[in-house]
Parts: structure tokens; sequence; C-alpha cells
């Protein structure tokens, strides 16, 4: 019976383990592209996903404590759904989504 139990909490862990193996590389898949033009300006604004705003929503997500940037303009908001939907899904916690809706929120006050 004990060994039964043992081979149970072993079997266990290993789940555990593939899924954290699992939800960190769905973060590489996501950062790894994004770490080269985060910082660089871009004017093809019908494509990026980056930019000060949706990068700060992803540092949110990465449980970072930041000040949140918010976005400039339409194309700053898109850039930030863009992001949202390549984000991983362990990562849209509710501190995202609660940056992600301040967000939307900004820009149609026009702050």
């Amino acid at each position: 019976m004990a060994i039964y139990h043992a081979d149970r909490a072993v079997a266990e862990y290993v789940e555990q383990l593939e899924a954290e193996n699992e939800r960190l590389k769905a973060d590489v898949e996501f950062l790894l592209p994004r770490c080269g033009v985060a910082n660089k300006v871009n004017f093809q604004e019908e494509n990026r996903d980056t930019g000060s705003s949706s990068n700060s929503i992803v540092a949110i997500a990465y449980d970072m404590k930041i000040k949140q940037k918010l976005p400039y303009d339409q194309y700053d908001l898109d850039a930030c759904h863009r992001m949202w939907e390549k984000l991983p899904a362990h990562r849209k916690t509710q501190s995202a989504i609660d940056a992600l809706t301040k967000a939307e929120q900004a820009l149609n006050k026009g702050e």
C-alpha cells in the first residue's frame, strides 16, 4: 500500500513538472520575439504588438511591480489587444486583465 501511495505521489509530481514545463515554453515562445523589437520605434502601426503601453501590461502579467503606461492613441491600444491575443493563457491573471481594462478605459476617457 505504501508503494502505491509513493508511486502516485511521484506520478502527480511528474505531472506538475510537465505542466510547469509547458507554461515555461509558452512564456519563452511569447517573450522571445518581443525582446528584439520591444524598445525600437515601429512606424508600421498596423501589426505591432509592442510599445510602452503593451509592454507595461506584459510586465504586470509577469508580476513586475511597475507603474502602468497608458496608451497614447488607438494604435497603442490596438497593439495592447494584439499583444493580449498572444499572451499565454496562464499570464492572463486578474492583475493583467485589470491593466488591459485600465488601458481601454484611459483611451476612451482621453487620458
